[in-house]
């Protein structure tokens, strides 16, 4: 008897003793779940931020206008608009372009843009800005050679070119040499991509003479895309502005990817890597410094809940897709106050998640009556999703743009 009752004791008190134990294992477990999505919320906002913050083209005669690059266009048709900056993709994206003149979007029902729903958005970053002089600007071209004030690693004509190739971003290797986009700006603020397909070579003797110190060969219609306004006839002095690099981000996959370039509809995979996992929505709301609508004169923030981007903008024609126009979009239309050069800060909410619950952790959370996120919050214009086996955890943060703050 004495044995029976030990026995029984023993085993109460290892019930209870294995109950606590797998309660405290799903109370741990159900804390670091919570916690995770909190992390990567604020590591990817703290991330995406740094170059938000500080995107800027180097031209602020002309307010920065392609800091924040929506559109650009095709280097042989004008009127062919590329949207590179998305707002709630639905799979039906332009696969290529819009064409202005009839405002169709061809059909693209895959999700190779992003995940449904997410934003996408395309930045200029300065990594080390450089002013490069041209020395003598030959006009609008085609195509061909232009010569460039650049003196750093001179008397030594192989050091100066390889400084020059540095500066400029150098890429590819042997004949195959070319640079990422750049941009040229004049002294009036106006400004052209440009891109160096070859570098022929560095005469340091002309310091202080002509000043042709290198020679590079640009591509047809200065770049493989050009602005949305097409080609403007830059005045001299013109400079190529260096150490700006374009950037993209977006969501695919429940991560965060970046790429080092535009956004490219034609290849939207292409240079994409993966940065933080387990995201799974990028927002983005537009502040304009002045409210663009004359119709609502309080409101300052679109792409929110109540107030959206109109599409089109009133008094042009092209479609807006959601995002603002740049620069007159094809050189025809008007630029309006909702131009994105009057952009001057972005309202950034992103949203992640946990990895899938167990069911005992996501029960215990239910007993306990804690406050679960089951769900994909609601955030600007996207609404909340459906109720899952996760944990969801969202970040909203508002970046002014430094080098527009000040009208610069």
């Amino acid at each position: 008897m004495e044995a029976m009752v030990s026995l029984t004791i023993l085993v109460i008190v290892m019930v209870v003793m294995l109950t606590l134990l797998f309660s405290m294992r799903s109370f741990a477990e159900r804390l670091q779940t919570r916690l995770i999505p909190r992390q990567t919320s604020r590591q990817s906002i703290n991330y995406l931020g740094f170059y938000v913050e500080g995107a800027a083209d180097l031209n602020p005669l002309g307010n920065n206008p392609n800091a924040l690059v929506m559109w650009q266009v095709g280097a042989t048709d004008n009127s062919l608009l590329i949207q590179v900056t998305y707002n709630n993709l639905t799979g039906t994206e332009q696969g290529n372009a819009v064409l202005p003149a009839t405002g169709l979007m061809p059909a693209n029902t895959s999700t190779t843009f992003g995940d449904i729903g997410t934003d996408l958005i395309t930045l200029a970053v300065p990594t080390d800005p450089t002013s490069v002089p041209v020395a003598i600007w030959p006009g609008n071209q085609h195509a061909g050679t232009l010569d460039f004030n650049y003196s750093a690693g001179c008397p030594d004509d192989t050091r100066n070119l390889q400084m020059f190739q540095e500066a400029t971003g150098f890429l590819g290797t042997g004949n195959q040499t070319y640079s990422p986009i750049l941009t040229l700006v004049d002294s009036m603020g106006n400004w052209v991509y440009y891109q160096i397909t070859g570098y022929q070579g560095s005469t340091c003797s002309n310091l202080g003479g002509t000043n042709k110190i290198v020679h590079a060969v640009m591509t047809p219609g200065q770049s493989a895309v050009n602005i949305p306004s097409g080609h403007p006839d830059l005045v001299s002095p013109v400079s190529l502005m260096t150490g700006v690099r374009y950037v993209s981000f977006r969501v695919k996959g429940g991560n965060l990817q970046q790429k080092q370039g535009f956004f490219d509809p034609a290849n939207p995979d292409a240079g994409f890597s993966s940065i933080v996992e387990d995201v799974e929505d990028l927002q983005i709301a537009y502040i304009y410094r002045k409210a663009p609508d004359p119709a609502k004169l309080d409101v300052y923030t679109y792409n929110t809940l109540t107030d959206a981007i109109p599409d089109p903008i009133p008094g042009t024609a092209p479609p807006s897709n959601g995002v603002p126009p740049q620069a007159g979009l094809n050189g025809v239309e008007p630029i309006t106050d909702w131009d994105i050069t009057n952009v001057q800060g972005l309202r950034i909410s992103i949203s992640s998640r946990s990895k899938a619950l167990r069911l005992t952790s996501l029960r215990l959370s239910q007993r306990v009556a804690e406050t679960i996120n089951n769900f994909r919050p609601a955030v600007e214009d996207r609404a909340k999703g459906p109720v899952d086996g996760f944990d969801h955890y969202r970040v909203t943060t508002t970046l002014m743009i430094r080098n527009r703050m000040l009208g610069n």
